[in-house]
């Protein structure tokens, strides 16, 4: 879990989507994975250590630092759908299916994907459609 913001900085841009899994899944360990990251890069020695690549890590770590703090700060979004409403849509009984479809549905919701509740139907209508 720790070497996973190494692994953002080896993209120069990691995707809105890869910031938002990292988030999700260290949930209210983040700070502490992103500081753990931090400290076993500066120990690691070896060929792939490079100035560059410590540069590279540290721009990472510091960004999402930085980005952890304002989404503290911002009020979390609603969901646009709920269970309820993705079950009485598509005729569908409680699931581990209906998780998964609002577990998409959060996700491209945080990453600008969604903007409404149309846009979050037909992405669940996909999901339901490759799960099935």
């Amino acid at each position: 879990c720790h070497l996973r913001p190494g692994y953002l900085a080896d993209s120069d841009h990691p995707t809105p989507r890869a910031v938002f899994r990292y988030f999700r899944d260290t949930g209210t360990d983040a700070l502490a994975v992103l500081l753990l990251s931090l400290s076993d890069q500066r120990a690691t020695k070896g060929p792939l250590t490079t100035a560059l690549s410590r540069t590279r890590h540290e721009k990472i770590v510091k960004a999402l630092i930085r980005r952890l703090f304002k989404n503290k700060q911002e009020k979390k979004k609603a969901r646009l759908l709920n269970g309820h409403d993705i079950m009485a849509r598509f005729k569908l009984p409680a699931s581990e299916l209906i998780g998964s479809v609002l577990s998409e549905l959060e996700e491209a919701q945080a990453i600008g994907k969604l903007k409404n509740k149309a846009d979050a139907f037909k992405l669940a209508a996909k999901v339901i459609k490759l799960k099935k």
